[in-house]
């Protein structure tokens, strides 16, 4: 289902009606960047973890022939809550993403390797555009085939990966389970313009707007929960399709980033380097 939204009046109008929370939303980010952020990640030991970065790397720059699955928003405890579904065996792995927004580092690690075919969505919410990540890149190829509020379903990833075929060494991009949700319609609708500028203002402007709106944790968390499921069945099918016919070294699905989900009454992504944002699945296929 297709809807047109790009329009900036909106997003000033809700970015003006914002301001009048004043300084407590700003109080509200510092004190959560500048101390329970680095406290949070010294208890849980993130510096110790394995970087899924140097996992990237390791495997980009071996002589393996593969297929990297990618979710965005993808969090490592509801992913493992829901590995049920992935119906091909393999080990679960936590690995942290960079701190850092994904048109920075992903350019950053694929921009010298022109032998890597990558498959991804279009998808703009916000500050969130796919093109500003793999636009530059060689051999991408984006999939707008229907779009649902200027996000991309699963099934277009995979009609479009059947239609033009693999190479050696391939990237598929999924956008789920990223916002908007399409197990929601209703609840991604309500939220759509305070989500796009939810990075631009101070605090959480979508906690605010869930109150004003009457939305409980629980309708968002269960969104979350079904578009991963829904992504995932995408992928089944994927990963079946490629078992009969091609002979990968490595298939591998894996998470971009994570997503914070109503912890510390924030919504959403912002820059926190705490474990919803930061610790994502790591899930290789056994072959």
């Amino acid at each position: 289902m297709n809807f047109n939204i790009g329009n900036i009046g909106k997003d000033i109008r809700y970015i003006s009606m914002e301001m009048k929370y004043g300084l407590t939303p700003t109080v509200q980010e510092i004190l959560m960047r500048k101390f329970i952020s680095p406290l949070v990640s010294n208890i849980h030991q993130l510096e110790k973890k394995p970087k899924l970065f140097d996992k990237l790397l390791s495997l980009i720059e071996s002589n393996y022939s593969f297929l990297v699955i990618t979710l965005l928003s993808a969090r490592f405890e509801i992913f493992q809550n829901v590995a049920k579904y992935i119906e091909v065996q393999g080990g679960l792995e936590k690995v942290i993403a960079p701190n850092e927004y994904s048109y920075i580092w992903i350019p950053r690690l694929f921009s010298r390797y022109h032998d890597i075919k990558i498959f991804y969505p279009y998808l703009r919410v916000g500050v969130h555009d796919t093109s500003k990540v793999f636009g530059s890149l060689k051999n991408t190829i984006l999939v707008k085939d229907k779009y649902f509020f200027n996000s991309t379903p699963p099934d277009s990833i995979n009609k479009y990966v059947f239609k033009h075929g693999f190479a050696k060494r391939n990237v598929i991009v999924y956008s789920q389970p990223h916002f908007p949700w399409f197990s929601d319609f209703q609840l991604s609708q309500q939220l759509y313009h305070y989500v796009s500028i939810n990075e631009l203002m101070p605090g959480d402007i979508v906690h605010n707007a869930m109150k004003k709106l009457k939305i409980s944790r629980k309708r968002i968390l269960r969104a979350y929960y079904l578009d991963l499921v829904i992504v995932l069945r995408s992928i089944n099918e994927l990963i079946k399709y490629v078992k009969t016919r091609f002979n990968f070294d490595k298939i591998v699905i894996a998470g971009i980033h994570g997503e914070i989900l109503g912890e510390y009454n924030f919504y959403f992504h912002k820059n926190f380097k705490i474990p919803q944002l930061v610790v994502v699945p790591w899930y290789e296929v056994t072959i």
